[in-house]
């Protein structure tokens, strides 16, 4: 694993110009969201940019399918962006730790089921960007991001009946088993999110043992605790701080979704994503290839 150098002290949650409660970096009296940068819209609407247009799901394989030319463009595109930011290094950390998230999360999978033995399914948003990281190493096929919010609401036995008798746990089983084959006895089917309560996450395991239950091999993954014992700790306690304050969640594949029945309409449309966002989509899946 290629770690890429990192600014350990670029966010804390006591001591920062991040402010938590509107997910605004703030310096000198100015507010930059993470999602728009005044200084850079004309770098953000060039021409060059038009090569993002090339990738339709930002796989492997559209990318080998790229010639060097405009991939050299994007890169330098990509650095020029992330240095405009109010905090340099920003974009940096941001790859820094996805990287680490994704070394991490393998690790604990491996260690815990045996190499290419599990399946994972990443829970709403707030993973998902790691977890397509996570896909670009164990294999893109691997990994499911569900589009899935508050899904605490699946520990109450009455939620899941009228789930039910509205047809909605009908919509949500085709999506699923359309993304994997869930009927292999030997495969582990590993679900994981970030965790403050876990009351989220065992509402995902409830739901997906109450579809599934007796054919498939379900678990979860509670990533708050993998971090806690990883083996870099300044990294850890970056990477806990971004998930903590939801910095990942703009870059996410999926959008937020209440109801089961919404999941196949809850991706985020990537021919219609802002090119920032695409950018960084592009740097996470550049630094994958370059580090293979």
């Amino acid at each position: 694993m290629k770690i890429l150098k990192v600014n350990s002290a670029v966010i804390r949650q006591n001591n920062s110009s991040y402010n938590s409660q509107n997910k605004k970096f703030e310096n000198k009296g100015k507010s930059y969201n993470i999602s728009f940068f005044g200084t850079i819209d004309k770098l953000l609407t060039s021409s060059a940019l038009k090569d993002l247009d090339h990738f339709k799901e930002f796989t492997i394989r559209e990318y080998r399918t790229m010639p060097n030319a405009p991939l050299e463009t994007l890169r330098r595109i990509y650095d020029e962006f992330s240095k405009k930011f109010v905090i340099p290094t920003f974009h940096n950390d941001v790859l820094t730790c996805h990287d680490y998230a994704a070394s991490i999360m393998k690790t604990a999978l491996d260690n815990t089921y045996g190499e290419n033995n599990y399946v994972v399914f990443t829970i709403g948003r707030s993973l998902s960007s790691i977890g397509k990281v996570l896909g670009y190493r164990i294999g893109e096929n691997n990994v499911t991001n569900v589009p899935m919010s508050d899904a605490s609401r699946f520990n109450k036995a009455l939620h899941l009946s009228t789930q039910k008798i509205k047809g909605d746990l009908n919509k949500f089983s085709q999506f699923i088993e359309n993304k994997q084959d869930i009927f292999v006895p030997d495969k582990n089917y590993v679900l994981t999110d970030y965790c403050i309560t876990e009351n989220s996450l065992q509402g995902a395991v409830n739901l997906f043992k109450y579809i599934w239950g007796s054919k498939m091999n379900i678990f979860s993954l509670n990533f708050t605790e993998v971090i806690s014992k990883s083996y870099e700790k300044s990294l850890g306690n970056q990477l806990k701080n971004f998930l903590y304050n939801e910095t990942f969640k703009p870059y996410s594949f999926v959008e937020q979704c209440m109801e089961l029945g919404d999941v196949e309409n809850s991706f985020v449309n990537i021919k219609k994503a802002p090119a920032n966002k695409k950018l960084v989509w592009f740097k996470l899946l550049d630094n994958e290839i370059s580090n293979m």
